[in-house]
């Protein structure tokens, strides 16, 4: 009889403990499924106050497109925005980049297709200024152009066109991730034509918003690119031909207006972020990238 009881008392300990544990799993498996939940749901409201951010950033440009064109300053300008929508307690965040005051990667393709030699001399350029290396250049060049020796292994796949964006920098060989993000900041995919209008080819940069280091790939010294960002800061240049650079073939390489720009807005909230990001050309107003995280 005392081993039936002992026994007994051993099957209600396991069955008592096998009940706890799956008492303690569903909670939990509850809890997740609520967390989860809550956390989809503030994504979900951040995304909305990221793309009212999109909104109201393209509907200003827009609305005002003679003051955009020939606007003069830095290159990248953040500003915070408060409620942009109603009950919204957290922090929104809107950046505009100038994507003309940055060296357009197309332009070492000519229409044609073929290479662009000043386009890639003025890469190595700003390469040099970066403290990169310039035969980096030469890959991108032979990403974009197929007729050309490419360095390294000769069985490096070119894409022979332009590039859709920046991030197909990652796809040449040569460029790591740490080396992408010292050289994104200053280029891009999109250019720009005498006149502000987008072009994709085009190697002109908007000398009122390009950094110093831009500058400098156009073969000027760092205190004469110093001169013409403290000029532009007292009197926005409006004709070209006033840019105090010397040489006529990196004069004839500037413009003083802008056609595309980059939105990036980000919303906080409890520890959860949505950036939303796009490339808007203000001529015609359209949407040429898109991209949420």
């Amino acid at each position: 009889m005392r081993s039936e009881s002992g026994f007994t008392l051993v099957l209600v300990l396991l069955v008592t403990a096998l009940l706890t544990a799956l008492v303690i799993e569903f909670s939990y498996a509850v809890y997740v499924s609520l967390s989860s939940l809550d956390n989809w749901k503030a994504a979900q409201r951040l995304s909305a106050v990221a793309r009212s951010g999109i909104a109201f950033a393209r509907k200003t440009m827009l609305d005002n497109p003679d003051l955009v064109r020939t606007y003069s300053g830095a290159g990248v300008i953040d500003f915070p925005v408060d409620k942009i929508i109603a009950g919204f307690e957290g922090a929104s965040v809107i950046r505009v980049e100038d994507e003309n005051a940055k060296f357009n990667l197309n332009s070492l393709r000519w229409p044609s297709g073929d290479l662009n030699g000043d386009s890639l001399k003025q890469m190595k350029e700003l390469l040099r200024v970066l403290n990169l290396r310039q035969e980096l250049a030469d890959a991108v060049a032979h990403h974009l152009v197929k007729n050309i020796v490419p360095p390294g292994p000769r069985d490096v796949v070119s894409k022979d066109a332009y590039l859709d964006s920046v991030d197909e920098l990652l796809a040449v060989k040569g460029i790591d991730r740490q080396g992408f993000q010292s050289l994104a900041p200053y280029v891009t995919v999109y250019g720009v034509d005498i006149n502000g209008r987008h072009d994709p080819g085009s190697w002109l940069i908007n000398i009122n918003t390009a950094s110093i280091p831009v500058i400098m790939s156009l073969g000027v010294t760092r205190d004469r690119a110093e001169k013409i960002v403290a000029d532009r800061r007292l009197k926005p240049f409006r004709d070209r031909a006033k840019v105090p650079i010397d040489d006529p073939r990196s004069l004839s390489r500037t413009t003083v207006a802008s056609a595309v720009y980059r939105i990036i807005s980000t919303a906080d909230e409890g520890g959860i972020r949505r950036i939303i990001e796009c490339v808007v050309d203000t001529g015609t107003g359209e949407m040429k990238y898109w991209r949420e995280q």
